[in-house]
């Protein structure tokens, strides 16, 4: 299979084009031919160059929305999930991922490390956990399902990871993102209606009490949507927010309230991920 013909990097943008522009690039700089989507609720379109499409969104509809326009406005296998603020490098192996993902027909979805890069220098993000709802609190607790692949690649299956990853087209036939939350929130609903879609008992009589479900939301042959982190790769995350930017980047507490309203959820217990 020729990978760059059969993947979608998919862009979410958002006032900020001097990162979207260094993220196309260094997408760019590995992979000449990648097929490079951006979707784009600025307040003036950004100029950017070098991308495969462009999908113009009404202003200021939130990351859920510009990413389900992403998957629909796409029709590649598999769609590479990336914010505008981060930067590909020879760590970031999506070849790699995708050959994990075609090796495992359970597996959905690949994400790796990210090395938040920093003034004073960068810090790791090792982003994986496996989440129970019971009762009103959210529990996240260290993973143990690790495998080890014929080469030597270690991989968790995890029923959460970090904000970046590959994953296979028929994913989106089963799990949307909610619109409503336009930032915070919006990364825990998204895995926990995978969670739900798999079968998890208490995240699905949360979710379809309350929340409003597209029908291949609720469908009962997902089959099982499997979730690998793989902690020996790596994207780079710019953490920059300009100051016409951070008024909109500031909601994410209305938005994380608004999640927890969604799936009753009271309190929030965490371990310290990362630990492999």
């Amino acid at each position: 299979m020729n990978w760059l013909e059969n993947t979608a990097f998919a862009i979410k943008v958002f006032e900020r084009p001097q990162m979207a522009q260094r993220c196309i690039k260094s997408i760019r700089r590995l992979w000449p031919d990648a097929r490079i989507y951006a979707a784009d609720d600025s307040k003036e379109p950004l100029p950017l160059r070098g991308l495969t499409g462009y999908i113009r969104l009404p202003f200021d509809v939130g990351c859920s929305a510009g990413r389900n326009a992403l998957i629909n406005g796409t029709t590649e296998p598999y769609l590479v999930h990336v914010d505008d603020d981060y930067v590909f490098t020879k760590e970031t192996d999506i070849p790699r991922m995708i050959e994990l993902l075609e090796a495992h027909d359970h597996l959905v979805m690949a994400g790796c490390k990210c090395r938040h890069v920093r003034k004073k220098g960068a810090g790791w993000t090792k982003y994986y956990a496996d989440v129970t709802l019971e009762g009103g609190t959210l529990f996240a607790r260290q993973v143990t399902r690790k495998h080890t692949e014929p080469d030597g690649l270690v991989w968790f299956e995890a029923d959460t990871i970090s904000n970046f990853w590959v994953a296979k087209r028929r994913l989106f036939d089963h799990v949307l993102w909610d619109e409503r939350l336009k930032i915070g929130g919006e990364h825990a609903d998204f895995f926990q209606r995978i969670q739900a879609s798999n079968g998890d008992t208490a995240m699905r009589k949360r979710q379809l009490s309350n929340q409003k479900l597209r029908p291949a939301e609720t469908s009962q042959d997902a089959g099982r949507l499997g979730v690998a982190f793989i902690p020996s790769m790596w994207v780079e995350h710019y953490k920059k927010r300009p100051p016409h930017y951070q008024p909109f980047r500031a909601r994410d507490s209305q938005y994380e309230r608004l999640y927890r309203q969604m799936w009753g959820i009271t309190r929030v217990k965490r371990w310290r991920y990362g630990r492999c």
